[in-house]
């Protein structure tokens, strides 16, 4: 309108989220229930809390809960979905922790389990993935400092990836891959596929590529 004053304007205020540092923010859709989709705010804290927030409904608190308990997180990153993704794909939260690991999780999922263990802090969610991206296996090296999803991955659904079994790749499972970078603290980006394998049930199963430090995928640095 003409008659507003020039600049931003602060529309809500959603409070006091957490205690300790947040870390980051994402907006994702996702359905809920029978519902339309929804607009959700998920906000990361570097005590491992997620909280899901209503963008329509001035930004109510929906869910809350602690996703990592013995590690601080430094970084966090959400993977949306395009209309052009592929079978498999999925809304996914990944988190990067001060010992080198990356952790992922569901966010449909994740909001669902937060949502039924409201009265409990003692419950945590399994992440979905988890594996090491910086430093030395022993639990001791260089953090994750920073975690960027990038987008379609390049492995396709047909490729016979060691560690699949013959049933895996003859049972008509979909497999799809993402890119994730990882930054870690002594300076290196590191690229990865993440792939997610849609089992017979519907469920997705998800692995990363590269496994072992030897491995890298062709025409990538």
């Amino acid at each position: 309108p003409d008659d507003t004053e020039e600049g931003p304007m602060q529309i809500a205020t959603i409070g006091q989220v957490d205690s300790k540092q947040i870390v980051s923010l994402a907006l994702v859709t996702i359905p809920l229930n029978d519902d339309a989709p929804k607009d959700l705010l998920v906000s990361v804290s570097c005590d491992g809390k997620i909280s899901f927030f209503d963008v329509v409904n001035n930004f109510d608190e929906i869910a809350s809960c602690k996703c990592v308990d013995d590690d601080e997180i430094l970084c966090a990153d959400v993977s949306t979905l395009n209309d052009d993704e592929r079978s498999g794909d999925c809304n996914m939260i990944y988190l990067g922790t001060s010992s080198g690991y990356v952790a992922g999780f569901q966010v449909s999922s994740l909001l669902k389990f937060a949502k039924s263990n409201v009265d409990s802090v003692f419950s945590m969610p399994t992440p979905d993935i988890r594996f090491r991206a910086h430093g030395a296996d022993t639990g001791k090296g260089d953090a994750v400092t920073a975690i960027k999803c990038g987008g379609i991955g390049t492995i396709p659904a047909t490729a016979n990836l060691q560690g699949r079994s013959n049933s895996d790749a003859t049972s008509g499972a979909t497999v799809t891959s993402k890119i994730l970078f990882t930054g870690g603290e002594d300076g290196s980006v590191k690229q990865w596929e993440i792939l997610a394998k849609e089992t017979s049930n519907g469920d997705l199963r998800f692995e990363h590529w590269p496994r072992m430090k030897t491995q890298r995928m062709k025409r990538r640095v």
